[in-house]
């Protein structure tokens, strides 16, 4: 047992070495891949985060500004509101269309009789056909296809419970 050679010192530092200097690298290199991905999805979101709406109490219109350097298009903004002594709210949606670059477009909403409004949200398509989405609750989110058909279809369902009075949702009665 005293007869056991280890071989050469320095081959076992090399060796140790180079394993190091692989791990090291393999590091960065998951870093360098990270920091490209993030760099890119800020890039991506570069035109829609310049986009904003809210509401003017003063003109009691809703305003939507694009800051970006290209038009956004299907621009939709939607609004809770109340009116008189109701409770709940209920969500008005505004198509507000095309949005110039650097401009900002204002939409007075139809209303008759005082109301109690709360924005809700934002919702458009930047130049590159991307569909972006903006509220109080998420913040900026790109709404893949499947997203965006499912919130097309809530507003058609919504739309269709005001005309056809079957469709309406009934309320639960807890014992």
């Amino acid at each position: 047992m005293a007869n056991v050679d280890f071989g050469n010192v320095p081959t076992w530092i090399s060796g140790l070495g180079t394993t190091g200097a692989l791990l090291i690298n393999s590091i960065l290199l998951r870093k360098a891949f990270k920091e490209r991905g993030e760099m890119l999805e800020e890039k991506r979101r570069d035109q829609a985060s310049l986009v904003t709406a809210w509401l003017d109490p003063d003109s009691r219109s809703i305003k939507i500004r694009n800051g970006s350097e290209a038009a956004i298009d299907n621009c939709f903004v939607f609004i809770d509101s109340r009116t008189g002594d109701k409770k709940e709210f209920d969500l008005v949606e505004y198509w507000v269309g095309a949005v110039p670059p650097k401009a900002t477009n204002e939409v007075a909403p139809r209303t008759e009789q005082p109301r109690h409004w709360k924005l809700n949200g934002v919702q458009f398509q930047d130049s590159r056909g991307r569909l972006w989405t903006r509220d109080w609750m998420n913040g900026l989110q790109e709404l893949t296809p499947t997203l965006a058909d499912k919130k097309r279809w809530r507003r058609v369902r919504a739309w269709l419970a005001k005309v056809i009075p079957w469709l309406r949702p009934k309320p639960i009665e807890l014992e």
